[in-house]
């Protein structure tokens, strides 16, 4: 590459998730489509989504 040259490069720091982290949000995804109702979560400090238990 010669000095002329430019180079466009963007670069995203993220914070790699933790197990739990992981978790979470796995079972976010899994519940999405089920019945079910949002409840805030303290340890996640954001509303979660609950699946209701089939009686």
């Amino acid at each position: 590459m010669e000095t002329q040259d430019e180079v466009n490069t963007v670069f995203h720091l993220i914070k790699v998730p933790t197990e739990s982290e992981l978790e979470f949000w796995i079972q976010q995804f899994k519940t999405k489509d089920c019945c079910g109702h949002s409840e805030w979560s303290e340890r996640f400090q954001r509303n979660i989504w609950i699946k209701d238990e089939e009686d």
